[in-house]
């Protein structure tokens, strides 16, 4: 699996450097992970390159499970909740880590709760040419879960662009902070 831009082109590594070095920024992005059951390979590849700095946002019951991963100073795990990842939590380690722009590809629970605090800024959500649907005893997860908006305070944003790839939709949204009730 590969991890980094010089995992990916070797050929233009170099280059990547060099523009994120003028940018002012690290050599490598850091990885964030938020995780509440702490359940994850500290040795997996993205984790265990030594020049990748890692940020565990755990649970604190996902704090002992990771806990007993090597800590150091690359590879850091705090604890930013009892049962869940408090989003304004992560939100303040993430300035204190000095993380300009997040991209998250987190799942609907981590979704839910970050539009819940009001910290998403745009979301890219990819429409493609098949219907799953749900049934009755079947799970299947939605966009956002654990987190029920109401008509007076669904997170409503504005559609930015569209793009399109043979039968698949790539839709970008940014967020105002307004909720449905107060766009009207």
């Amino acid at each position: 699996m590969k991890w980094t831009p010089r995992d990916i082109d070797p050929e233009l590594a170099f280059e990547q450097a060099r523009i994120r070095r003028e940018l002012g920024l690290a050599s490598q992005p850091t990885t964030i992970v938020v995780t509440a059951s702490g359940e994850l390979d500290p040795q997996q590849r993205g984790l265990a390159s030594a020049d990748v700095p890692v940020l565990v946002a755990t649970t604190a019951t996902g704090l002992q499970r990771v806990g007993a991963a090597d800590s150091s100073e690359r590879f850091r795990v705090t604890a930013l909740g009892a049962d869940d990842v408090d989003a304004a939590a992560l939100t303040t380690e993430l300035d204190r880590a000095g993380a300009r722009l997040v991209v998250c590809e987190g799942g609907p629970h981590l979704l839910g709760s970050l539009l819940r605090a009001g910290v998403v800024d745009e979301l890219f959500l990819t429409v493609a040419p098949q219907v799953a649907g749900r049934a009755v005893g079947r799970k299947r997860l939605a966009l956002v879960e654990a987190e029920a908006f109401g008509v007076d305070d669904a997170p409503w944003s504005t559609l930015v662009s569209v793009r399109r790839s043979e039968n698949h939709l790539f839709l970008r949204y940014r967020f105002d902070g307004k909720t449905l009730a107060s766009a009207r």
